[in-house]
């Protein structure tokens, strides 16, 4: 053996590449064409994200936050559409419609006459629903807050 060459796969790819790969101590094969240090990194890489990533999405405080998050959108949702429907005047012996009227009558029920409706034209605006939307959104936020309180790591 001469004084030059690499005594090992490892020096060659070393003498060659600089380094061994990603300077984790991984040597790559240059004798096969479709395997290259470029995805020898990129597999490195992965893994290196893999094995980097916070598992908070497991705890049970994160899964009840969502669970909060979710029932209060699908509360304001259907708030919204009734808001909606009510302003561009929908009819209220649509099966749907009183079924989306009856629900949210429920919902709306603690803030019911808080504000008067405003007629325009032939459009109603209805504020007790806005100011419900509000109420809601500002209970949620309050619950998530609470929960965040209740369950913060240590």
């Amino acid at each position: 053996m001469r004084s030059g060459e690499p005594r090992s796969l490892s020096d060659a790819n070393k003498k060659k590449t600089g380094s061994a790969v990603g300077g984790l101590g991984l040597s790559v094969c240059t004798f096969f064409p479709s395997f290259s240090i470029h995805n020898e990194k990129r597999k490195v890489r992965r893994m290196a994200i893999v094995m980097d990533r916070s598992y908070h999405d497991h705890y049970p405080h994160a899964f009840v936050l969502r669970v909060v998050d979710t029932v209060i959108g699908i509360i304001e949702l259907m708030l919204g559409l009734r808001l909606l429907l009510e302003f561009l005047g929908a009819n209220p012996a649509s099966a749907f419609v009183a079924w989306l009227y009856s629900v949210t009558d429920t919902l709306s029920g603690p803030f019911a006459g808080a504000f008067p409706s405003l007629a325009v034209g032939g459009f109603v605006l209805d504020l007790s629903i806005i100011f419900a939307m509000i109420g809601y959104g500002l209970i949620g936020w309050l619950i998530a807050q609470l929960l965040s309180f209740v369950f913060a790591l240590p």
